[in-house]
């Protein structure tokens, strides 16, 4: 990214960028992260050159404009820059430097990472360079770009604060708490391993990537998901995502055979949980940005819902119930 021209009179943001091959996207949002306008690859324009990207910024914000702005740009290698715009400069001009971490409350389990990010402040400050540091290697470390790794081998939870500090100015810092979560339950699932072939497997979360093969013989099956119904039985699901069709199945645990119940016509399951709230043997699933009710007990599909404007275009690829005496709730991930 080379720079920003803002005319305040037209409203009109010019982003200038360019890659040693080529740019797939640029896409602008708001401090806060919520998308506004993007451009995808521009036809007829040479290796490396230069583009010039504008954004209509009164149309965007039909009204008052937001001054603290993110835009981020994407080559066709995935690689990423980001770029901080602030439209009062005054801001900066003599600023007192401050910095924020985010999430505030990150969790790792048993020895995995959380990725922390440092914010410094003004928005747009020209050096947001920052030193990390733990405050118990024996528990965690973290390297130079937030990332935080649990080296904790106790067995009960326990917490670390992870701290980052302004290299402009050092006594300017933000400080976290991670908490590292022992996990020691054991679950079941299917698992597909190097050569392709597909179990029901059971692994302790404390252990992976352990497990132990339930089933005698590859299911032969693409299966992508399994959970008990509001019926109390166990049902899976295949996923053809080349045809986008899925196969309803109910599942015996004593013996793992599967009886083929229907097609779910027209989408695929990713993830499926029980629905009870909903009545009936219904069950959630997931594909893609939908969200769909399917009868557990026939294989069919009752209705769906496309929650793309609530994913910012992300596909979901998991979904739990969460029910209790007063409430009931679900989570899409």
């Amino acid at each position: 990214i080379v720079g920003s021209v803002y005319d305040e009179e037209t409203g009109e943001l010019v982003v200038s960028a360019h890659d040693n091959q080529y740019i797939a996207a640029v896409a602008l949002f708001t401090e806060d992260g919520e998308f506004l306008d993007y451009y995808g690859s521009i036809e007829d324009i040479r290796k490396g050159e230069q583009y010039d990207y504008s954004f209509d910024l009164t149309e965007l914000f039909e009204g008052e404009v937001e001054p603290h702005l993110l835009v981020e740009v994407y080559d066709y290698a995935t690689n990423l820059s980001t770029y901080k715009i602030n439209l009062n400069p005054e801001e900066l001009e003599d600023p007192e430097l401050s910095v924020v971490v985010s999430p505030e409350d990150a969790v790792i389990i048993n020895n995995g990472t959380a990725q922390l990010y440092a914010d410094v402040y003004p928005w747009g400050y020209e050096d947001e360079t920052v030193y990390w540091e733990s405050a118990d290697e024996d528990i965690a470390v973290v390297d130079e770009n937030g990332l935080v790794t649990s080296v904790y081998h106790g067995d009960d939870t326990i917490t670390v604060d992870i701290t980052a500090r302004s290299a402009v100015d050092e006594s300017k810092t933000d400080t976290v708490t991670v908490t590292i979560l022992v996990a020691n339950k054991e679950l079941n699932g299917f698992l597909w391993d190097e050569n392709g072939q597909v179990w029901v497997s059971e692994f302790d979360i404390s252990t992976i990537p352990e497990y132990n093969k339930l089933n005698d013989a590859d299911l032969k099956a693409q299966y992508s998901s399994m959970a008990y119904g509001p019926d109390g039985k166990l049902y899976a699901a295949t996923l053809d995502s080349s045809e986008l069709t899925s196969v309803l199945y109910s599942v015996d645990p004593a013996t793992w055979t599967f009886t083929e119940l229907g097609d779910v016509n027209g989408f695929g399951i990713m993830d499926m949980c029980p629905a009870p709230s909903l009545g009936r043997n219904y069950m959630l699933t997931v594909y893609g940005p939908y969200v769909m009710v399917v009868n557990a007990t026939t294989g069919a599909l009752v209705t769906g819902w496309d929650l793309t404007s609530y994913s910012n275009g992300s596909y979901f690829v998991g979904i739990a119930y969460e029910g209790t005496e007063t409430s009931n709730r679900v989570n899409y991930d």
